[in-house]
C-alpha cells in the first residue's frame, strides 16, 4: 500500500468544471488515452524472497482501473539477477537491478526491481496474537527487518507452521485453520530465522453480530463502507468484515462487494433504499445481519481536495480526501470514489481508483499537480516534494502502563529539517528491548506479556526513539460510556467514547476496541467505533462492551423545529498560514444542540481560507492568503456565515511561555507560542509552531500530530532542557528543570459541596511537594467516587474532573497519582425540587466556539449569555436572572449587564486562564484564555 500527505492539516481547493469540458487536457494532467500501470513501481528484495507486482489498465476518460495482472505478459530485463512469473511474482536470484516489464496488447509498464543480499536479522509476525472461532480462518503476516533496517513482507516467501496442529493448522503460508479450542503457537522461518505469533481459538458461540453503520444514506456514483463484528459468549470480539458474504436486497438501487480489497464496500447505483446483509456459517451455525442503505440522487455542484497547495519531504506517505459538495448543501467524502491522477508520478505517485484511491507516496523533490475527478467535476492539488531530512522521530505513548494479556497501540512521528511532519508509525521498526514483558507488533500494537517495564523501540532511517511500557496484572473493573446522558436533534451525529477502568485505576480510550449496540436502531443507529446517528424521536441505550464487561449511556432524540443556526466566531481576522476551529450552534424550538459535525462547511473564496468538511475536522479553518471570507454552515435547510479577514504581515519574533519552568520528575505542563508581526498585533501559533526538546532524556515536547497537543512538555529524567519553538526562520526557547521531588499530599477542592440532582461539577487537585512546591494535577490525576451512583465523577480527557450528581445521597470524590491520594469534603446531593424544572446551564459567548474556551486578549471585551435548558429540553434565556463570577478576578473582569439586560459583558484584564460562572438554580461555565 502507498499513502500520501496524511500528516498536514486538511486545505479545501475547489476547481469544479463541467462534464463536457475537455479537463485532462486543459489542467494539464498526464494522459487521456488508457495506459498501463504497474504497482510497485519499485521495490527492494533480498536474495531468494520474492515480490509480487500488480498490472492495471487505467482509462482516465471511463475513470476505470482494471486488474490486468494475469492477462499481461510479464518479463525481466536480466533474469540472471530477478525472474517473473507469468502472475508477475518477481523473485531475487542475485545482486543487482532488474527492470520489470508488463504488456498487454500494445501497451507496456515498467517497474524497477533493486536485488540485494542483506542479513536477516528478524521476523515479525503480524499481529502478534488473535483470536478465531472454530471453523474460521484467520490471516497472518511475516515481515523481515534486515541489518540495514529495511523492512520486507516474506509471508510468501517463509516456511509456515503451526505448534499444535490440533488447535490449528496452516492451509496456505500465512493462512490459518482454526481447528478446536485451545492456544496454537504460530512459527515462520526464512533462512534460520524464526518468528512467533500466537493464535487463539475458541469455542464459544456467538451472542451478536453487529453491521456499523446500521442506517447509512449515500449518493448515486459514492459508496459507504460496511464492517461486520461478531460479540462471542467469552466477551471477545472479532472483525469478520472479511469473512461474511455480503449481499445487496436490491442491486439495481445499490451493489456491495465481496472482492478480497474491498469486502463489505456498497456503491449508490440509483435513488431508492436497499438492505445491506452480511450472512456467514461459523462452527455449523449460520448468522445473519442486515443493514439500511437509502440511495439519494442529488445532484454535484463542487469537488474539493485536501489539502491543497503544501511542500513535503520525498519519502513520506500519507492520503489525499477528495470533497463533493451538492445542491441540497450536503457534503461528501468521495476519496475511494473519485479517479485521480499525478502530473508527475516520478515526484508523487498516488493511487487512482480503489480502496487506496487517493494514498501515495512523495518519491523524489520535484513539483507535481494532483488531479481528482468525480461527477463530472474536477479539483487539483500542488505538491512541492523537498529535500528535507529526518531530524528525530517522537513515539507516543511516552510511557504507559498495560495490563498483562491486552493490547496498546504506540505511534511514531517523524519531524524533518523543514518543520514538517510525518506519521511513521507504519513505517519505523518497532522492537522491544524485553519481548518476555511486552513485545511489539510491525505496525505498533504492544502486547503486554508479563510484569515488568521494557523500551518500545521505534527506528527508522538512522534515526531512533522510545516510549516505556509498563506491564501490571490489572484488570478491567468498569467501562464507562461517555456521554452519560445526551440530548440529540433527528439528523445529527454524536461520538460517543468506550473508557475501560483498571482495577489500578488506569483509564484507556478503547472506543476502537469495543463491541457497540443501539437499543433500537430506528431511533439511534450505530456507526463505527461508537458514533451514532439521530433517525427518529425517542429514548435509545447506547451500549458498549470490551473484555467482558457492559456500559451504557442514554441517548435522547427530538424532533422539534430547527428555528436557527448560528456560526461561532462571527467575526475574526486571523493570520495567513494559521488555522482556527469554527463551530455550528442550532437553536431549535426546545433546546441549543453544537452540530458541527453534522453541518457542511463551505468557504466563499477558497484561495484565501479553505474550511474542512473531512470526518474528526469538520469546521476546522485553513487561512492561505490576504482578503475577506465567509465561512458558511448549512443544516437542514438552514445556513449562517462568519465573516474572516485574513492578512499577511510578516513575523518579527516569537515569545515561549510555560505555565510551569520547574516539573516534578513525571510531570507535565504546557507551553504556548506568541508571534509578533510586522503591524504589531501578536497571535498565537502554538499549533503552527515546530517544537523541540533540546535533550530528549529530560523532557519531551510534542508537536501538532495524531493524538498530541501542541507544547504539552513531559519530564522524563533529572536535569534541564530547552523548549524551543520554531517557524519561517524564527524560533525562542525556555529552559525547562526537572527535579526529583516527591508528591507527599493532594489537595482536593471544588466550589460547591452541596449539589442537586442533575447538575454537574468540576473538582481541581493540587499536589504537594516535599521541597514545598506545588503542581495543578487535575488533568493527570485518577478520579474516584465512593459512591458513583450518587456522584459520578469523569476522567474522560474532555471531562477529566467533572462530576455528575445523579441521586439523592453523599459521596467523597478522590484523586490519586502515584500511590498519593487527595480527598475531597463529603458532598451532599439533594433530590431536585419539584419546583426546580432547569435540566442545565450552557455559557454561550460571541468571541468564540460553542463550549469553549473563549479566547481574548488583554482590554477586550466579550458578551456573554446563560442559557438554561428545561427538563422537557425546551429553553430559556437566564442571562439577567442568573449570579455571574470569575474564579480568577484579576484575569477577567465581570462588567454586568448590557443596557437591554440581554448580554453580560466581560473584559480581559492580564495573562491567564480562568472560569466564567453563571449560577442560576444550576450552575454553568465557560473557559477564558486572556492573552
Amino acid at each position: 500500500m502507498r499513502m500520501f500527505l496524511v500528516f498536514f492539516t486538511a486545505l479545501t481547493l475547489m476547481s469544479g468544471c463541467s462534464r463536457q469540458d475537455p479537463l485532462f487536457i486543459d489542467n494539464g494532467a498526464p494522459e487521456v488515452a488508457p495506459y498501463l500501470e504497474v504497482i510497485p513501481n519499485e521495490a527492494e528484495i533480498n536474495v531468494g524472497t520474492s515480490q509480487p507486482f500488480q498490472a492495471f489498465l487505467v482509462d482516465p476518460v471511463a475513470q476505470t482501473r482494471e486488474e490486468v495482472t494475469s492477462q499481461a505478459s510479464w518479463t525481466s530485463s536480466d533474469t540472471s539477477i530477478a525472474t517473473v512469473s507469468t502472475a508477475g511474482r518477481a523473485s531475487g536470484v542475485a545482486t543487482g537491478n532488474s527492470s520489470l516489464a508488463a504488456t498487454l496488447d500494445d501497451l507496456s509498464a515498467n517497474a524497477s526491481l533493486s536485488v540485494v543480499d542483506e542479513t536477516l536479522v528478524r521476523i515479525q509476525l503480524l499481529p502478534a496474537e488473535q483470536v478465531a472461532l472454530v471453523g474460521m480462518q484467520r490471516p497472518f503476516q511475516a515481515l523481515a527487518e534486515y541489518a540495514s533496517g529495511r523492512t520486507q513482507d516474506v509471508t510468501a516467501d517463509a516456511s509456515w507452521a503451526s505448534g499444535n496442529t490440533a488447535v490449528a493448522d496452516i492451509a496456505s503460508p500465512g493462512l490459518t485453520d482454526a481447528i478446536s479450542q485451545g492456544l496454537a503457537p504460530i512459527t515462520a522461518t526464512l533462512s534460520g530465522v524464526v518468528g512467533n505469533a500466537e493464535l487463539g481459538v475458541l469455542n464459544a458461540t456467538i451472542d451478536a453480530m453487529s453491521i456499523t453503520p446500521e442506517q447509512a444514506t449515500i449518493n448515486v456514483q459514492t459508496s459507504e463502507e460496511y464492517r461486520a463484528t461478531v460479540l462471542l459468549s467469552t466477551g471477545d470480539t472479532i472483525d469478520v468484515t472479511d469473512l461474511v458474504t455480503w449481499s445487496s436486497s436490491d442491486g439495481t438501487v445499490a451493489s456491495v462487494s465481496n472482492d478480497t480489497n474491498s469486502k463489505g464496500r456498497a456503491f449508490g447505483i440509483k435513488k431508492g433504499t436497499a438492505s445491506i446483509v452480511a450472512s456467514a456459517t461459523f462452527a455449523s451455525v449460520t448468522i445473519a445481519q442486515t443493514a439500511q442503505l437509502t440511495v439519494d440522487a442529488v445532484e454535484i455542484v463542487s469537488l474539493s481536495i485536501e489539502p491543497a497547495n503544501i511542500s513535503v519531504a520525498a519519502g513520506t506517505t500519507g492520503t489525499l480526501t477528495a470533497t463533493a459538495y451538492y445542491d441540497d448543501d450536503s457534503a461528501i467524502d468521495v476519496t475511494r470514489d473519485a479517479f485521480w491522477l499525478s502530473s508527475n508520478p516520478n515526484s508523487a505517485f498516488i493511487e487512482s481508483t480503489g480502496n487506496n484511491a487517493g494514498a501515495g507516496e512523495a518519491q523524489a523533490p520535484g513539483d507535481a499537480k494532483i488531479f481528482a475527478r468525480f461527477g463530472g467535476l474536477t479539483a487539483s492539488s500542488l505538491v512541492t516534494i523537498t529535500e528535507a531530512t529526518l531530524e528525530s522521530i517522537q513515539v507516543t505513548p511516552i510511557t504507559a502502563s498495560i495490563s498483562a494479556g491486552t493490547a496498546l497501540p504506540y505511534s511514531a512521528t517523524g519531524i524533518y529539517s523543514d518543520g514538517s511532519l510525518s506519521d511513521l508509525t507504519t513505517r519505523v521498526n518497532w522492537s522491544s528491548a524485553d519481548p518476555a514483558i511486552a513485545r511489539v507488533d510491525a505496525s505498533g500494537l504492544v502486547y503486554g506479556v508479563s510484569l515488568g517495564t521494557t523500551s518500545i523501540i521505534a527506528s527508522y532511517d538512522g534515526k531512533q526513539s522510545a516510549g516505556e511500557a509498563i506491564v501490571t496484572n490489572a484488570v478491567v473493573s468498569e467501562l464507562e460510556i461517555s456521554p452519560l446522558l445526551h440530548s440529540m436533534q433527528v439528523g445529527t451525529t454524536q461520538q460517543y467514547t468506550a473508557t475501560a477502568i483498571f482495577s489500578d485505576g488506569r483509564r484507556y480510550d478503547v472506543s476502537d476496541q469495543t463491541f457497540w449496540q443501539s437499543s433500537d436502531s430506528n431511533i439511534v443507529a450505530m456507526g463505527p467505533f461508537g458514533r451514532v446517528n439521530a433517525v427518529s424521536a425517542g429514548n435509545a441505550t447506547i451500549s458498549g462492551k470490551y473484555e467482558g464487561i457492559t456500559g451504557n449511556a442514554l441517548a435522547r432524540v427530538t424532533a422539534t423545529t430547527l428555528e436557527s443556526l448560528a456560526v461561532i466566531p462571527r467575526n475574526l481576522d486571523l493570520q495567513a498560514g494559521t488555522r482556527q476551529e469554527y463551530s455550528a450552534v442550532a437553536l431549535f424550538s426546545d433546546h441549543i444542540e453544537d452540530v458541527t459535525s453534522s453541518a457542511s462547511w463551505v468557504s466563499s473564496n477558497t484561495q484565501i481560507a479553505t474550511v474542512s468538511n473531512a470526518g474528526g475536522s469538520k469546521g476546522l479553518v485553513t487561512t492561505l492568503s490576504a482578503g475577506q471570507v465567509e465561512i458558511s454552515a448549512n443544516f437542514d435547510g438552514l445556513s449562517s456565515s462568519g465573516v474572516l479577514s485574513v492578512f499577511e504581515p510578516s513575523l518579527v519574533s516569537l515569545d515561549v511561555t510555560c505555565v510551569d519552568d520547574v516539573l516534578q520528575l513525571g510531570n507535565q505542563t504546557l507551553c504556548e507560542a506568541t508571534g509578533t508581526y510586522s503591524d504589531g498585533h501578536r497571535q498565537i501559533i502554538t499549533n503552527e509552531v515546530l517544537w523541540r526538546s533540546s535533550n530528549t532524556t529530560v523532557a519531551t515536547v510534542e508537536n501538532a500530530a495524531t493524538n498530541r497537543t501542541p507544547g504539552r512538555v513531559t519530564a522524563l529524567a533529572v536535569g534541564s532542557s530547552n523548549i524551543s519553538a520554531s517557524i519561517d526562520g524564527i524560533s525562542d526557547s525556555v529552559t525547562i528543570s526537572v527535579e526529583t521531588a516527591s508528591l507527599v499530599s493532594i489537595d482536593v477542592t471544588t466550589f460547591k459541596t452541596t449539589l442537586i440532582v442533575g447538575e454537574t461539577e468540576p473538582f481541581f487537585a493540587l499536589g504537594n511537594y516535599n521541597d514545598g512546591s506545588t503542581n495543578d494535577l487535575s488533568e493527570s490525576v485518577v478520579w474516584t467516587s465512593s459512591n458513583s451512583s450518587v456522584l459520578a465523577i469523569s476522567n474522560a480527557i474532555d471531562r477529566k474532573g467533572e462530576a455528575d450528581a445523579l441521586s439523592d445521597g453523599t459521596a467523597v470524590i478522590t484523586a490519586s497519582q502515584d500511590g498519593v491520594l487527595g480527598n475531597s469534603p463529603t458532598i451532599t446531593v439533594n433530590p431536585e425540587p419539584p419546583s426546580n424544572n432547569i435540566r442545565k446551564i450552557d455559557v454561550l459567548c460571541l468571541g468564540g466556539q460553542f463550549g469553549g474556551p473563549i479566547e481574548l486578549e488583554i482590554g477586550e471585551q466579550d458578551r456573554c449569555q446563560a442559557i438554561a435548558t428545561n427538563k422537557d429540553n425546551t429553553t430559556q434565556d437566564v442571562t439577567a436572572l442568573a449570579t455571574w463570577s470569575a474564579d480568577k478576578p484579576s484575569l477577567l473582569r465581570v462588567i454586568g449587564l448590557d443596557n437591554n439586560n440581554e448580554f453580560l459583558l466581560v473584559e480581559g484584564l492580564s495573562s491567564g486562564n480562568t472560569l466564567l460562572r453563571a449560577d442560576y438554580v444550576k450552575s454553568g461555565s465557560i473557559v477564558f484564555k486572556i492573552r
